[in-house]
Formats: structure tokens, sequence, C-alpha cells
């Protein structure tokens, strides 16, 4: 069936509120990724962090959101992009300049050893389109679900960057740094502060997970273990609906009545949705269904930004659209 077509816009009076999602109040040309910017100026601003960062002696590949060199380091531009946004545009390339040399100084003081990868290799989820832009994009992820792959990455207090392949060599087998960076992820349960809302919107409800982690979505690879000890709820063999639209925001109902759960996926595609396109480090657009252990997409959104929902047989008997004999 096909739900919520609709076209990126400012938020309508139907539409449930998006927490942690900065949203802006009417019709803007803004740019899809750095939403501080007008299209014009984050093309600007993406052309003045490249021709900087090659005037310091790197070249990069500049994307949408991040940058990436040729060995694999990446570096995010939502924050730097948020310092210039509001000042002179003469100015930038003084403030590019401090930021990289600052990022990239902290990136050079630790080696890449195994003792050191043990302690910062973390599992996140990423948008596969986003990591295809990047070099040997293939050999860095594993499929999680669609659209989004599992990529270890290495965490220190000024950068995040993708395992290089240079590392994903010298380190095999690799499994066991994926056992790592999950492990490291599930630490940030205890140490990391996240807050639960709900989110409310006609009959529907369903929670949020909000973090300034950039793991909070990927704490979805731990999706039992967040749903027990935030929402204090029993997961049930029915499952879990949940969405990831941008790295600080984890969405999710657990499946148990099911008339409250058909009418949270009334409105959790467009939650979702709005959020990817909006949020900062946007993940999926999609609601997926997790369900011991396996993981199932139930909305998508097509390149014109409109979203259809089709939860498949299983799911269908689940929420009592139809009865399994029907399936």
């Amino acid at each position: 069936m096909g739900l919520f077509s609709r076209r990126k816009g400012s938020p309508g009076p139907d539409e449930p509120s998006r927490p942690g999602s900065g949203g802006h109040s009417g019709p803007r040309r803004v740019d899809d990724a750095l939403t501080m910017f007008e299209e014009s100026d984050a093309a600007t601003f993406r052309s003045t962090v490249r021709e900087t960062l090659a005037e310091m002696g790197f070249e990069v590949t500049v994307l949408a959101d991040h940058v990436t060199t040729d060995d694999g380091r990446q570096w995010g531009l939502w924050n730097l992009g948020a310092g210039c946004a509001g000042t002179p545009h003469d100015q930038w390339p003084a403030t590019v300049r401090a930021h990289f040399t600052t990022v990239m100084a902290g990136a050079d003081d630790e080696p890449l050893t195994a003792a050191y990868l043990e302690a910062h290799v973390v599992s996140r989820l990423m948008e596969e389109d986003g990591l295809r832009q990047t070099p040997d994009w293939v050999d860095r992820g594993l499929e999680w679900a669609p659209g989004v792959r599992e990529v270890v990455v290495v965490d220190t207090p000024e950068t995040v960057q993708v395992l290089p392949p240079a590392a994903f060599e010298e380190f095999r087998p690799l499994g066991p740094w994926f056992d790592r960076g999950l492990a490291n992820l599930r630490a940030q349960l205890d140490t990391e502060t996240f807050q639960l809302e709900a989110v409310t919107h006609g009959d529907s409800t369903f929670w949020c997970l909000l973090g300034d982690s950039v793991y909070t979505a990927s704490l979805a690879l731990l999706l039992p273990d967040v749903v027990q000890r935030y929402a204090a709820q029993p997961l049930s063999d029915k499952g879990v609906l949940f969405a990831i639209p941008f790295r600080h925001q984890l969405a999710f109902h657990v499946v148990d009545e099911p008339q409250a759960a058909l009418d949270a996926l009334m409105v959790m595609p467009q939650f979702a949705a709005a959020g990817f396109l909006e949020g900062s480090g946007p993940v999926s657009p999609s609601v997926f269904w997790w369900q011991e252990g396996r993981v199932r997409q139930v909305s998508t959104m097509t390149a014109d930004r409109r979203l259809s929902v089709t939860p498949g047989p299983e799911l269908e008997v689940l929420l009592g659209m139809t009865r399994g004999d029907e399936a």
C-alpha cells in the first residue's frame, strides 16, 4: 500500500513533531546535507574547504557532509559548517584552516596498532550511498539492512574515521574487529547520556532515543538492550519497528498490541523520512522491522521523496491486517 506521498517542504500541521531535528519554518532552498546553508552558500563552503585543504597539502574528496582522503580518513563538515554559517565568506578560509589544523594534528598523534584499535574501534551504521562515494567502499562494511552498512570506525577525541584500507589488510581477519567495535559501542550505553522521548501523534505513539553521541542511531545494533534499558519494556517474539533517520536519533515501537503497532506504523515512515532529510548525518529514511536478530525493510522513500509502506505478509499478520491463512 502507498502511504504519505509528499515532497520535502516545511512541516505540515498534521505531521508529528520530530525531537532533535531542529526543523525550520517556511520553505527555503536549503542544502540537503548542510541545512545551516542555502544551496549556493553550501557550494561556496565546500569549494572553500577543498581549496583550503589543498593549500595545506591535502587532496581530498569533498562530499555532501564530509571529506575523505585517499588513505580512508574521513572528517565531517557539520560542525565546521555551523561555525562558518552566518559569518562573512572571506573569513571562511581562516576558519577552515584552523579547524583542520587542530583535527589533523590530533589524528597524527597515535599510530594504528592492534592495542590502539582495541580501545578505539566502534561499530557504526552508515548510509550506503554515502559510503559508495568513498574509496574501496565495498571492503569497508557489512550490509546490515537495505541501504545501511555496518562499518568499523576509529574513534578519537578529534576525529572519527572509517578503518582505512591499509589497516584492513594489516589487521585481518576482520571479524574480531567487528566484535570489538560492537563491544565498544555497547560500552556507550553506560558512558554516554541518552534521552528518551515519547512521540505522540493522534492515536500513534512510539519512542525516540536522542543523544549527542554520533553513535546514537548505531545503537540499533543493540536494539534489544536499548528497548529493555530505556523503555523498560520486554521484547515480544513479534519484534520491534524502528527507524534510524540520522546519527543522533533512534526511534522504535515494540510490536505487541496489533492496533497500537499499526498506528505507529502509520506515522513512523513520515517521521523517519523527515529526520533523514533534515538531520545531521543522515543514515536511512526507512522504517525497519527487527525480529529475533533479523532486519527487514518496511518503508521506502523514492528519488522524488515519495513514501510507501510494504509490511510484508508476516508483519501484516502480526498487525492484524490479514489472517495467517491469507498471508
